[in-house]
């Protein structure tokens, strides 16, 4: 592959799952050990809100159930998240799970394993093990979400001491992300969906994929690492506390541009 050089095609692929009918469910399903859990860590049942304006107008999601992946990712966001901010902020996530699930598949279980780390069981094995094989298998997905979820794993299976597992995959993950472009600027609108919330989600994820890289390296006391001679234009990230905000700035431009579009037309 041709780091220098752009694929001609850096859109995700439009399937089923993205027009998929959001299904309701009524009640509370929790097994017991699942209502303790949520009582022990005091969670909260979340609040679903829209990512985008257009979101908002056009329709109303309904809350997720507060079922077992709600509440591990309910541990991941209050624990993890914040010093891996790569996925998007919660209430996004929660819209994306109803409307594109079958893309997140692989990442959801790579967070249940990690959010299992954070249970008063302590880590799971089992799903430690689940995702390790799921992660590795040939066929993955040549997606952001799948770069998203082999970083992740990477990360953690590194700080349980798995060193040369954890270079594997951070190195498949940088195989996927240079065959899929995330290191050039375009590929987060041409993959965006014409969501600056998952735009920013992507440029966050090339340059946390390009941190994790060094630091690994840098462990091994290496004086370079893989993506350094890469050549890469992608936006730095904003800040934390602007994430909202700097998407709302980016619609409220976007409305401005479009109605210069249309009266000078």
């Amino acid at each position: 592959l041709d780091a220098g050089m752009p694929p001609e095609s850096l859109r995700l692929g439009s399937g089923d799952d993205q027009t998929a009918s959001v299904m309701t469910r009524s009640g509370d399903h929790r097994s017991p050990t699942e209502i303790l859990l949520a009582q022990e860590i005091g969670v909260s049942r979340p609040q679903i809100l829209e990512c985008q304006a257009s979101q908002i107008l056009e329709q109303s999601i309904p809350n997720i159930s507060h079922d077992s992946t709600t509440t591990y990712l309910d541990l991941y966001y209050t624990y993890f998240h914040h010093a891996h901010p790569y996925l998007p902020p919660r209430r996004c996530f929660d819209v994306y799970i109803q409307t594109h699930r079958n893309q997140l598949e692989d990442l959801l279980v790579v967070l249940e394993f990690i959010a299992s780390t954070y249970t008063p069981k302590g880590q799971s094995l089992s799903l430690k093990q689940a995702a390790i094989n799921r992660m590795s298998q040939n066929d993955l997905p040549l997606t952001g979400f799948t770069v998203q979820a082999l970083i992740l794993l990477a990360i953690s299976v590194h700080c349980c001491n798995g060193f040369e597992l954890a270079r594997s995959l951070l190195d498949r993950a940088i195989s996927i992300t240079l065959e899929i472009g995330m290191h050039f600027g375009l590929f987060a609108a041409a993959n965006g969906n014409g969501d600056p919330v998952l735009e920013e989600s992507w440029r966050r994820t090339w340059w946390g994929l390009y941190i994790v890289d060094g630091i690994f390296e840098a462990i091994r006391r290496s004086t370079s690492f893989m993506l350094w001679n890469v050549k890469n234009d992608v936006d730095l990230p904003c800040e934390e506390k602007e994430y909202d905000s700097e998407v709302k700035v980016r619609l409220k431009e976007r409305r401005f541009f479009l109605l210069m579009f249309l009266g000078n037309s």
